[in-house]
């Protein structure tokens, strides 16, 4: 199985975990990320492959991720 994973927060700490969890790609997916700075959101989104947004009860919404990590 593959989860299904979105992020809350796109600072600093987030390209560790994203980087994290591409190297468990075959478990994991990052698919969406929400940070209040969409510019910051757009820029993680582009590099990973993601979807972004600026309200994280949207991404929760609209994506319907299996796991949601909290990076602020």
């Amino acid at each position: 199985m593959r989860y299904k994973i979105a992020v809350i927060g796109a600072g600093q700490i987030t390209e560790g975990h994203l980087m994290a969890m591409t190297e468990l790609q075959e478990r994991l997916k990052p698919t969406a990320i929400a940070d209040i700075r969409i510019d910051r959101a757009e820029q993680l989104a582009e590099a990973y492959g993601m979807t972004a947004y600026a309200d994280y009860r949207e991404m929760v919404i609209r994506e319907k991720p299996d796991i949601v990590v909290i990076t602020l």
